[in-house]
């Protein structure tokens, strides 16, 4: 069940680097049992964006580089040691009202733990991925445990600091965002397979912050956050399914709606062809006399902190996700032609969310994505997808948006 005991891989995909130190030894011993893997890739993309009401548009380019480096060292029987390296460029070219925005450049040592193992035991401490369903490719400082008791992993994990933004969305004064980064964060899961079903069950809890807040308003606004997630997958003869519900709730002196998001996605294989189709919501987290800030819009839904990318279902689009809107309702529906090296897919995603108080009105979005691969070899892939998306305001001139994407993109892993 890859999509829900991320927090281990940093104990089955380590990282590591040779360095001088004061006792130097024999290079071929020092390298001896040392594994290596990671990711080139290089991605060449293109948007053209179109705010219909006002005839306003523009076009960029840009290219982004990934470059992860680990490295796996044994240093007895029972521990490993783990560094990791990345390189990457990542800057968001057209932030429209249902997109993400990317990331700056970016070169850091992303892992430096040991991993103890004994048996059923296996703890990690240092630096690693904070490897929740809630939280996608977030590092943090911390210690890891789990437990494999038969059918049912346990595992609980303490981080005293890390680089994710836990709870993304507008408070009352404008461009005060609720943050987490140096606080703590806790969790505890239960994670089991029975008769070919898979089920995990997540605890987190956290002390938030804000940033850009005056001094000493991050106490005022908000003392701490909890969140869980419930998910059941597996196969029923030759249909698929993946179920996952997430909550979270965050505590203080205002007051926070709990967010609410559930996903339902079926799949099936029949001879070439992979089909998939989705539903999900989020609720309403408007509560009674929430102000709005100077753009109208109160706070932007962060849905639980359940991350569309830590799986492989969901409303992970190119342009379109589901888990950034409030009061939202969206349908996915996909296929995918297997043809030996080849794949070719189509992917729509529909749906309608709330801007977050009657002022700023409802908006409707859908994408189209069209996607093609080449195996050019086991390790080296060419990809290449085009996705159209759209963006209908019903309150607000001038803000309805058409954006076409295109990326062609370069992968060698080894």
């Amino acid at each position: 069940m890859k999509n829900t005991i991320k927090m281990s891989l940093a104990a089955a995909v380590a990282v590591s680097a040779l360095s001088t130190s004061a006792s130097a030894g024999n290079l071929e011993e020092m390298i001896k049992g040392v594994t290596a893997s990671g990711k080139i890739n290089v991605e060449y993309q293109n948007d053209s964006n179109d705010r219909v009401a006002n005839a306003q548009g523009n076009s960029a380019n840009q290219t982004e580089y990934d470059i992860d480096m680990t490295f796996k060292i044994p240093v007895n029987d029972n521990i490993t040691a783990t560094v990791g390296f990345q390189a990457d460029h990542d800057t968001d070219i057209e932030a429209t009202n249902a997109s993400r925005t990317g990331v700056a450049d970016d070169v850091d040592v992303t892992q430096l733990n040991f991993t103890y193992s004994n048996g059923p035991l296996t703890v990690i401490t240092g630096k690693q991925n904070v490897g929740t369903p809630f939280l996608y490719d977030q590092k943090g400082d911390g210690i890891v445990a789990l437990y494999n008791a038969g059918p049912v992993t346990l595992a609980a994990a303490h981080f005293v600091n890390s680089n994710a933004n836990i709870l993304d969305g507008t408070l009352t004064a404008p461009g005060v965002n609720l943050t987490q980064g140096g606080e703590d964060i806790n969790a505890v899961a239960a994670i089991g397979s029975v008769a070919g079903i898979n089920m995990s069950a997540w605890y987190v809890t956290t002390t938030l912050g804000t940033a850009n807040a005056p001094l000493g308003l991050n106490n005022l606004l908000a003392e701490d956050a909890e969140a869980y997630t419930l998910n059941v997958n597996g196969k029923v003869g030759p249909i698929g399914f993946d179920v996952r519900h997430s909550s979270a709730e965050v505590d203080g002196t205002l007051n926070y709606d709990e967010e609410e998001l559930t996903k339902v996605t079926l799949t099936a294989d029949v001879d070439m062809f992979s089909f998939a189709a989705a539903y999900g919501t989020t609720n309403d987290t408007m509560g009674a006399g929430t102000a709005q800030n100077a753009t109208g819009v109160a706070r932007i839904h962060g849905v639980s902190w359940d991350d569309d990318d830590t799986t492989d279902t969901g409303f992970n689009g190119e342009q379109a996700y589901l888990d950034t809107l409030n009061d939202a309702d969206a349908y996915l529906i996909s296929a995918t032609a297997n043809m030996g090296q080849y794949t070719a897919g189509v992917t729509y995603i529909d749906g309608d969310a709330d801007q977050n108080g009657a002022a700023a009105g409802e908006v409707d979005f859908d994408e189209l994505i069209l996607s093609a691969s080449y195996a050019m070899s086991k390790n080296f892939t060419v990809s290449t997808y085009y996705s159209m998306y759209e963006v209908d305001n019903s309150a607000t001139a001038g803000v309805d948006t058409e954006n076409d994407e295109f990326s062609l993109s370069l992968t060698y892993k080894f």
